[in-house]
């Protein structure tokens, strides 16, 4: 109690009655406000990983009323409150309290926390089964994940899974004075609650850039009292304290989805001035009127422009009032209407350019939300589209030849229009007869006007044309061609039968001593028409001196073996051979083997 600057910090407080109290001066005159603390980076409720929900039990026995995990009392101020993960609450998550009667706590920091969900802002199932279910979500009414005062500052936070309001803020007991700083609600996930945010008895909230989604009863509600907003929730209110009225609210950017109630609720008898977003894309400001949970919005069934230019909105309200119509995000007319079905006809100067039509209803006071945009469609269509587009192809050019080897690529060029718009073009290759063609490509874009053909190897068409079709929306189709052109087949050289030629074989010498030197050098001339592929050498017609040596081969030295018999005399005979496989020889002098 009255501690100031202490930090709490890093605790693992897994199933408890109270995690971490903050007391102010606890009602005694001689006792000062618990100011500049700091809880931080603990886990409550949780396992050390901060991934399971744990029961956190009633603070003080089971006839008091829970307790919230972090806790926050009478007059404690300018306190912390940040990065703390607090997965299981048999109550509040982070809440304020205001025993004796004393000063409230007011401007504390609540922000980075993770309340109601696991460490990393995901949803976590409790322990238990479906019959003995344990974590938040157990005690009804006292089932909020922050609870907050005048002047707080409630940002960055994840929370999820409370019953009744993931943030809820209103002054305990005291009228607020005018230039109190406001409490701002800002940049926090809310889910799986019952409502987003509740704000009530405070002037100046600001409730600012917030995502809330999945909640059952709408995004957030600014009531007057505890009692005021008690119905919404269809649980007894608790302790409800008297106080001022709530003012200028501010409420913006904030994102809502999959919600089962309205984004913004605002309760029968706030004596408030609601500013912001809740509107959208209107200029309007009403001090007391707003979109609210008790006005369904109104059903535009049809918005029909006529002849004349005017334009004929129908549709029908739950209730008699004050009907206001809006085109492209500004008001165009207010009628009053009976209730149920409806008919306004829109002047032609305030339609002009307008292509879609809301509306809203004020019955008793009550501002319904604004409908979703309803197109404008007109009664006198313009005549339907019977112009072909026109094609103009301009490559390939006519007597142009194309040789289909390998690799060959075609530029066809052409250039299309439509009154309208082409949406998509076929390209084809026409020969000469009827049904003589064959796709080239087809589905090209509307606003292509050339294409690149592979030309298939050893395609021949001595009459060719290309063909360009093009087509509009409304189906028509106009097509253009290119003049006349060829495509041959590649030209094919005569086949290779003319033989290589080798001479001036010659040898190193005319004896082999082998005891002395077996080696012999065979030289010799090959050529061909084309090319020599190869040589082989052979001696005496028997034994295979090399074989297999490369074209350009010119000279070869041999090792006599030791096998060839002594005395033995032949000559060497070198043949070339070229790639068609001809054969072509020339024979050496002869040499005496010793």
């Amino acid at each position: 109690a009255g501690t100031q600057n202490n930090v709490v910090e890093n605790n693992l407080i897994g199933v408890s009655g109270l995690g971490v109290s903050i007391i102010g001066n606890r009602g005694r005159a001689d006792s000062q406000n618990a100011i500049g603390n700091m809880i931080r980076n603990n886990k409550i409720g949780t396992n050390v990983d901060g991934l399971r929900r744990l029961r956190i039990f009633a603070y003080g026995g089971p006839n008091f009323l829970p307790a919230p995990s972090i806790q926050i009392v009478s007059g404690a101020s300018d306190n912390r409150v940040e990065n703390n993960v607090i997965a299981g609450t048999r109550g509040t998550g982070v809440g304020r309290l205001n025993y004796f009667g004393d000063e409230a706590p007011s401007f504390n920091i609540i922000r980075n926390n993770r309340i109601g969900v696991g460490a990393n802002g995901e949803n976590i199932a409790p322990p238990g089964d479906a019959a003995n279910p344990q974590g938040p979500n157990d005690e009804g009414s006292y089932s909020i994940g922050i609870l907050a005062n005048y002047g707080d500052t409630i940002t960055g936070n994840i929370i999820g899974n409370f019953p009744l309001a993931g943030i809820k803020a209103r002054d305990l007991g005291a009228t607020i004075p005018a230039g109190t700083p406001p409490t701002t609600i800002q940049n926090n996930t809310i889910f799986n609650s019952a409502f987003g945010i509740e704000v009530g008895q405070l002037r100046g909230a600001v409730i600012t850039n917030n995502t809330i989604s999945d909640c059952t009863r709408g995004g957030v509600v600014v009531a007057n009292a505890l009692l005021d907003a008690s119905h919404l929730y269809g649980v007894p209110a608790i302790n409800p304290e008297a106080g001022g009225p709530t003012l200028e609210v501010t409420v913006s950017s904030n994102t809502f989805t999959n919600l089962g109630g309205p984004r913004i609720a605002l309760t029968p008898s706030v004596n408030r001035m609601l500013k912001g977003e809740y509107v959208p894309n209107t200029a309007r400001t009403l001090q007391s009127e707003g979109p609210n949970l008790y006005q369904p919005t109104p059903l535009v069934t049809a918005a029909r422009k006529n002849a004349d230019g005017t334009v004929t909105v129908t549709g029908e309200t739950v209730g008699g009032g004050m009907l206001e119509l809006y085109g492209n995000g500004r008001m165009i007319q207010a009628v009053m209407v009976a209730g149920g079905g409806f008919s306004v006809t829109l002047p032609a100067s305030t339609v002009q350019g307008l292509t879609t039509v809301s509306a809203l209803v004020t019955v008793s006071r009550q501002t319904s939300e604004l409908s979703a945009p309803t197109e404008i469609k007109s009664d006198n269509p313009p005549p339907p589209d019977t112009v072909p587009p026109t094609v103009s192809v301009t490559a390939p050019m006519a007597g142009q030849q194309i040789e289909s080897k390998a690799g060959t690529q075609l530029s066809i060029v052409w250039q299309s229009s439509d009154n309208v718009g082409v949406v998509r073009h076929d390209v084809w290759l026409a020969r000469p007869g009827p049904g003589a063609v064959d796709s080239i490509a087809s589905g090209l874009a509307g606003t292509a006007q050339s294409f690149t053909w592979n030309v298939p190897e050893n395609l021949e068409v001595p009459q060719a044309q290309i063909v360009v079709m093009a087509f509009d929306a409304a189906g028509n189709q106009g097509q253009g061609a290119s003049g006349m052109f060829t495509v041959k087949k590649p030209n094919t050289p005569p086949p290779d039968t003319e033989k290589p030629v080798v001479s001036n074989v010659t040898l190193s010498a005319k004896k082999v001593k082998r005891k002395l030197d077996p080696t012999l050098t065979i030289t010799w001339k090959s050529t061909d028409n084309i090319g020599v592929v190869s040589h082989d050498l052979i001696f005496a017609d028997a034994t295979p001196v090399v074989s297999g040596l490369p074209g350009n081969a010119q000279t070869f030295t041999w090792t006599v073996p030791a096998s060839i018999p002594k005395k033995t005399v032949g000559t060497v005979k070198v043949t070339a051979r070229d790639a068609a496989g001809n054969l072509g020889s020339g024979e050496s002098l002869s040499v005496t083997i010793k």
